[in-house]
């Protein structure tokens, strides 16, 4: 899946709804807190280091998939500074 064409919607967001999947159960399958989630999907926060492999494994994404996402939030958090 390519995030290039999520570049209006946070892909964090984008990738759950294409799943099916609740919030609290994207948190689940990741590994990380429900708010650790929602912080991500809003763009307040882009995620740790060491969540990354939780979240591949839990939005079935390769590691390119996952820092094109982390990226993408980045250049938001940036252009609101």
């Amino acid at each position: 899946m390519s995030l290039k064409s999520a570049n209006t919607t946070n892909p964090f967001f984008s990738r759950r709804q294409g799943l099916g999947l609740t919030q609290q159960e994207v948190a689940h399958a990741c590994g990380v807190t429900i708010q650790c989630w929602r912080n991500y999907e809003s763009g307040r926060t882009v995620p740790a280091r060491s969540k990354f492999a939780g979240l591949c494994a839990g939005l079935e994404w390769d590691m390119d998939e996952l820092l094109e996402a982390v990226a993408w939030v980045q250049r938001e958090l940036a252009h609101a500074a």
